[in-house]
């Protein structure tokens, strides 16, 4: 398939995903039928992106980011609807003292919710306060990891400007990464593209964005030995400058 094509065909997909998840929006959030479903996309898009299939593997991240819209839908839904009965509500805003209501109630969906994400988090991560697990929940609406994904693929077909924006997009969000340290492909990604696009300004913000929070750049004589090999524009220098370390 050319790549025109394809660009084609993941744009019509795009929106005919969309349209549907819109459509569906107003209905009551249905419990998603398979757990972590949009790890699982996830995954499958990283999978498929490694082994160079830029058109499914965009489809997949799509997908996974639907996925968890529809996730974050349902969690938030079953959790304030729980929240809404009088005995949930003398407990005020207090998670351990919701909890054992919950329990009594048998509400054992908003149990396994508050559950997972203190075992994630720790339960000290939001203070004891139910607002806080539902904004914190509302946030994961972002998906940074798929959009890393997506970004790459546009970024590989030499759309620059949709490449930014969902990188962008990703790097805005990197405080939802599951692993911290994804946060520097995104700048990676983000400073290849402004080497590419012949943005030097950018370029070297991004790596520096990186060496600032490296404990091996942060020596004033390795910085500005690496500002240097930003500005060498010989092919390989970069690389043999990372291979020191």
């Amino acid at each position: 398939m050319n790549t025109n094509n394809m660009k084609k065909n993941i744009l019509i997909f795009i929106v005919s995903v969309c349209i549907c998840f819109f459509a569906a929006a107003d209905e009551k959030p249905k419990k998603p039928s398979y757990p972590d479903n949009d790890i699982r996309l996830l995954r499958s898009a990283r999978e498929t992106f490694r082994a160079g299939s830029c058109g499914e593997a965009l489809k997949l991240a799509v997908q996974a980011e639907i996925e968890r819209k529809k996730q974050v839908a349902w969690e938030i839904y079953t959790l304030q609807n729980s929240f809404k009965s009088s005995e949930v509500k003398k407990a005020a805003d207090v998670l351990s003292a919701i909890i054992p209501v919950l329990e009594k109630r048998q509400e054992y969906d908003s149990l396994e919710i508050i559950r997972r994400y203190e075992s994630k988090l720790s339960p000290s991560y939001f203070s004891d306060s139910a607002s806080n697990l539902i904004e914190y929940i509302r946030k994961r609406n972002a998906f940074p990891e798929a959009d890393w994904i997506i970004g790459n693929v546009y970024k590989y077909e030499g759309e620059y400007n949709l490449a930014k924006e969902y990188l962008l997009s990703a790097w805005r969000n990197a405080p939802l990464l599951d692993v911290s340290d994804e946060q520097y492909d995104i700048l990676y990604s983000l400073a290849d593209i402004a080497y590419l696009d012949n943005d030097k300004e950018n370029y070297e913000a991004d790596l520096l964005l990186i060496l600032s929070d490296d404990r091996y750049f942060r020596n004033v004589d390795l910085n500005d030995a690496m500002m240097l090999t930003i500005r060498n524009q010989k092919a390989g220098s970069m690389e043999k400058f990372f291979n020191l370390f």
